[in-house]
C-alpha cells in the first residue's frame, strides 16, 4: 500500500510528544504501555498515534518507525541501531 504524501513542513512540525511516541514505538512499546507511561487514556493515545502516523505518511507502526528513522527523528542511540528504520525489522517486533 503506497504511503500518502507528507509535506516536509509537517514533518518539521512534529511535536515533542509525537517524537517521544515515535521513539517509544521504535523500541517496541505497546500503545497501552505508551498511554500508561504518558498518563493519558487509551483513546488519547490513539489520537496521538494517528497524528504521528499522519505526520510520517504511514499506515502502520512499522512504516512510521521506518520513516522516522530515515528522517533522523529518532534519538541518536536508536538511529545507530541498524534495525531501527528498517521496515522489515520493525515488523518483526
Amino acid at each position: 500500500m503506497p504511503t500518502a504524501y507528507v509535506s516536509p513542513a509537517r514533518v518539521l512540525q512534529i511535536t515533542p510528544r509525537e517524537r517521544s511516541a515515535l521513539e517509544a514505538l521504535a523500541v517496541g512499546t505497546s500503545p497501552a504501555d505508551l498511554a500508561a507511561s504518558l498518563g493519558i487514556s487509551p483513546f488519547e493515545c490513539e489520537a496521538l498515534l494517528a497524528a504521528v502516523f499522519q505526520a510520517m505518511g504511514a499506515a502502520t507502526t512499522a512504516e512510521a518507525v521506518a520513516a522516522a528513522g530515515k528522517r533522523g527523528l529518532l534519538a541518536s542511540e536508536m538511529a545507530a541501531r541498524p534495525d531501527v528504520g528498517d521496515v522489515r525489522a520493525a515488523k518483526r517486533r
